[in-house]
């Protein structure tokens, strides 16, 4: 796949190519924090922030939707700036989504409609984590167009068919090897930098091991002492990518329509079924369940973590309870060491 190469007026001049063919959303800066935004004035975007508060999984999956027999009118959008971390758990949402016996439609719908424009991370903040759990802080794939700040400009890296076709459409110039050589560089000190910092913290767990530790660490005190400290507000699994469980409740206006909500496997209810029995009536039961969906059902199933490392759910917890934490402690447990 081609990779081009542009001085800054070359990306401002890019972006607003897409800009004139897309409805665009981007990062916007506010009270030092990324919000995704809808794209009015493309010099108010800051493509080389961290990622944004927002998890990618509110654009094709909204927290509310309704769902009916009419189609939706197909808008293609563009979303510039995505980071590793969202563009690997768009990995997760698909095939969740897309690759089952059933094809979601409104997710279909909006996935297949829309050209992502990811970019490189230029730094990290306290709770990203995604080099401990072998995710890079920059996407490798699952996009259409990468960008990439270098000293003298940008490399720009077709992912796909679509993404390749805009870079020739806009005569964009072939990087030279130094530069991706230069590219390549800073992307892994940016890594190497991330994980010194975790490790400085005292996180030392193994990722590769954490599908062992957690199934066999199903009587380990740590969920007793963490489930101390939730208070079922949901929060970490609204803010991450990848979860994905949601609640249909029926329409107000129509009786063939459908409210589609996000849940949380931290709710009581949530696995409480017919009749009243519920398998996971315990708070610490619950918690545990979140973490063995991420690190042992999806390498089971799909050979990759469903954590991306992005930290959300770290900044987000009412309880102060950090994943990283809890992982490293029920990895260094004696009892289920490797």
């Amino acid at each position: 796949m081609k990779i081009g190469f542009v001085s800054h007026s070359g990306l401002q001049s890019f972006i607003k190519h897409i800009s004139d063919s897309y409805e665009c959303y981007a990062p916007r800066k506010s009270f030092e924090k990324y919000h995704l935004k809808k794209v009015e004035d493309i010099s108010s975007i800051e493509l080389f922030g961290i990622r944004t508060e927002e998890p990618i999984s509110s654009f094709f999956f909204p927290p509310r939707e309704k769902l009916s027999t009419n189609e939706a009118t197909p808008i293609n959008k563009a979303i510039l700036g995505l980071k590793g971390c969202d563009i690997s758990a768009l990995k997760i949402l698909d095939w969740v989504f897309l690759k089952g016996a059933f094809v979601d439609p409104y997710y279909s719908l909006k996935r297949n409609g829309t050209l992502i424009v990811s970019t490189d991370c230029a730094d990290f903040s306290e709770n990203c984590f995604c080099s401990l759990i072998g995710e890079k802080p920059y996407p490798e794939d699952g996009f259409d167009i990468n960008i990439s700040l270098t000293k003298d400009g940008y490399l720009l890296s077709a992912g796909s068919e679509l993404g390749e076709e805009l870079l020739i459409k806009q005569h964009i110039h072939d990087a030279t090897n130094a530069q991706i050589e230069e590219r390549n560089f800073e992307r892994e000190e940016l890594r190497e930098s991330q994980y010194r910092n975790l490790k400085e913290k005292g996180f030392n767990f193994n990722y590769l091991s954490l599908d062992y530790v957690i199934k066999n660490g199903k009587n380990s005190q740590v969920w007793d002492e963490e489930g101390k400290k939730c208070v079922e507000c949901g929060a970490c699994t609204f803010v991450c990518p990848t979860c994905h469980c949601f609640l249909l409740s029926p329409g107000a206006e129509d009786y063939f329509s459908k409210i589609r909500n996000w849940d949380s496997c931290l709710y009581y209810g949530f696995a409480r079924v017919a009749g009243g029995a519920n398998p996971r009536e315990k708070l610490r039961d619950r918690l545990r369940n979140r973490f063995v969906k991420k690190f042992v059902f999806f390498p089971e199933v799909l050979d990759r973590l469903g954590c991306t490392g992005c930290g959300r759910c770290v900044e987000a917890c009412l309880g102060n309870i950090d994943i990283r934490k809890v992982l490293e402690e029920v990895s260094s447990e004696k009892s289920i060491s490797i």
